[in-house]
């Protein structure tokens, strides 16, 4: 799989500085139907997931978390959840 910028520097050679096809396969020493197809593509490629990321760790409390975070925007500086504070209350409320 060619990477973005072989792409790109194939389609440099080919368009702008006119190398043949035949020419950039052998200084590049990629076949030429490889060449085509880089040629060919019109958009950047990107990479698509088939199923979205699961995260089994987080997943179960993240919906604590972020109520925990909305509630602490109006509670009081000294009330806020807070790791670095008391880690152990932090993960005896969550695991309950």
């Amino acid at each position: 799989m060619l990477k973005m910028a072989n792409i790109e520097l194939i389609r440099k050679l080919h368009f702008k500085e006119g190398r043949s096809i035949r020419q950039l396969a052998k200084d590049l020493t990629l076949s030429r139907q490889t060449i085509r197809k880089a040629l060919q593509q019109n958009e950047i490629p990107t990479y698509q997931r088939s199923k979205p990321v699961t995260n089994p760790v987080i997943d179960p409390v993240k919906p604590i978390i972020i109520r925990w975070l909305t509630d602490d925007e109006t509670d009081p500086l000294k009330q806020r959840h807070s790791l670095c504070s008391n880690p152990q209350t932090l993960g005896e409320r969550i695991w309950l």
